[in-house]
């Protein structure tokens, strides 16, 4: 059982502790994020707390410290903001990051954003990603981000949008 929040102004100590850590600002946090409190089966004695970050399907990502998962359908998350670029991540921390990151090197162009939410969702995201001009892979440099790299390019075609 999940119980879901937007995350508010008056952000949780717990979201903002994991959050800072990770480098991300609280207002980059609740303009994509909320918080989850859920238990496990047969557990109810024991309430848990998630950043839970939304997916296409309905779905949420759940992270927290200790806890990596995901709640309902597993998806990815596709935001577009009427670009002709898109930015492929592995998982919504990775997205984050990038906005933390854009926020702290103003001029980088305009982006749609396409969250695979895991390496084995590459394969389902090609209909969103073909409708733009270049995309760009910001994976891990490990046998799945190269795996997930593999079935972009196989989905797009290899080579497709690597242009200036």
């Amino acid at each position: 059982e999940i119980h879901e929040r937007l995350v508010g102004s008056e952000m949780c100590i717990r979201d903002r502790e994991y959050m800072g850590r990770r480098g991300i600002d609280a207002d980059i946090a609740k303009a994509y994020c909320k918080e989850a409190y859920y238990h496990f089966s047969g557990r109810k004695d024991r309430r848990c707390f998630a950043v839970a970050f939304p997916n296409d399907k309905g779905g949420m990502e759940l992270r927290n410290p200790i806890f990596k998962g995901c709640a309902g359908v597993k998806a990815v998350t596709c935001l577009d903001n009427g670009g002709d670029r898109c930015a492929v991540f592995e998982g919504f921390m990775d997205f984050l990051s990038y906005l933390q990151y854009a926020r702290e090197h103003p001029g980088l162009p305009p982006m749609n954003f396409c969250i695979l939410n895991s390496t084995a969702m590459a394969g389902r995201s090609g209909e969103f990603l073909s409708r733009h001009r270049l995309v760009h892979a910001f994976l891990d440099n490990d046998k799945a981000g190269m795996d997930a790299l593999d079935k972009l390019e196989g989905n797009l075609g290899k080579g497709y949008g690597t242009g200036q």
